[in-house]
């Protein structure tokens, strides 16, 4: 008996469609995936500029809380970009916004904690605004005084610096009992 083989193989052309489909899907994952990663970084850096500038805020806040003496002739800030008064421990401090870090400068009062200038904000954000509102607290006006202050800040990396995370906050200041 003369059997014809029939087992069947694929043509040339046929293993060249199929491989080209497969690095097209290859290819369209691939950049969904790079797309997607770059995503998660961005959003990262920006989680980031965000949890640290509140920090920040924070801070300043808190330590304003319990301050007295807000750009008074004896302590005159230069611009609504920096704040100085007294805090609670009577050292002279100032807060302002240095090439796009927030810094904080003590001169000690009664306290030998102060510490000199630092920054207050990490490496890794840039603060691209910052601005002190006061109210009240003009010497014998009676009136509790307000700060509101306005951060904005952004990520350094790559594709997220035109990224702006805008916070704000008010803070009033507790009048001091010996002052």
């Amino acid at each position: 008996m003369n059997h014809m083989d029939t087992r069947r193989g694929f043509t040339v052309l046929e293993l060249i469609v199929a491989i080209g489909v497969f690095l097209i899907v290859v290819t369209v994952a691939v950049g969904g995936l790079v797309r997607a990663l770059r995503t998660i970084r961005e959003t990262a850096e920006i989680l980031s500029a965000n949890s640290n500038a509140s920090l920040a805020l924070e801070q300043m806040s808190r330590e304003m809380r319990t301050g007295y003496d807000f750009c008074i002739p004896a302590n005159p800030c230069a611009s609504e970009g920096e704040i100085i008064f007294r805090n609670a421990r009577k050292d002279l401090v100032t807060y302002y916004l240095q090439e796009e870090t927030i810094e904080r400068s003590c001169v000690p009062g009664t306290s030998t904690g102060c510490e000199g200038t630092y920054a207050i904000t990490a490496a890794n954000i840039r603060i691209r605004h910052l601005s002190f509102k006061r109210f009240g607290a003009d010497p014998g006006d009676g009136y509790q005084p307000r700060i509101t202050i306005a951060v904005g800040a952004s990520g350094k990396g790559a594709g997220i610096e035109n990224i702006i995370v805008n916070l704000q906050t008010t803070v009033s200041p507790r009048l001091p009992l010996d002052s």
